[in-house]
């Protein structure tokens, strides 16, 4: 939780995927929730929340992962609202073939639906591709 002088950068808020140019460690106010559009959880009023509250309940089933997610961003400490979503995302994973000089990589597919306004039924695709030296 940020004190209330905190400035509207540094402030919480919601959605998107992770930066590929910028590292988390300097967008630490940003929590990604790839089924949503970039910052789409902003609490009620001007600026950005002070306090970030998440859960995230997935049930690994081989390559797939169902989920139930939910995300408040407020400007106090209690949340003003949640937002839900449901998905599925399924994983993939590669080691070096260095006989080859190829790098691993990672594959993470996913589909979500909002459940809550303004998204509401609201399917979103997402991907994540990431090389591994």
């Amino acid at each position: 939780q940020m004190n209330g002088s905190a400035l509207s950068f540094e402030r919480f808020a919601a959605g998107g995927m992770p930066s590929p140019l910028v590292d988390s460690s300097l967008m630490a106010a940003r929590f990604a929730v790839p089924g949503l559009p970039n910052g789409a959880i902003v609490p009620a009023g001007p600026g950005r929340g002070s306090s970030l509250l998440t859960y995230k309940v997935s049930i690994p089933m081989g390559m797939l992962s169902p989920y139930y997610q939910g995300v408040s961003v407020s400007a106090g400490s209690t949340p003003d609202r949640w937002h839900r979503l449901v998905g599925v995302e399924m994983s993939l994973r590669s080691g070096t073939i260095p006989a080859a000089y190829l790098p691993g990589f990672s594959l993470m597919l996913g589909v979500s639906e909002s459940l809550d306004a303004p998204f509401r039924h609201r399917a979103a695709a997402y991907s994540e591709v990431r090389l591994i030296p």
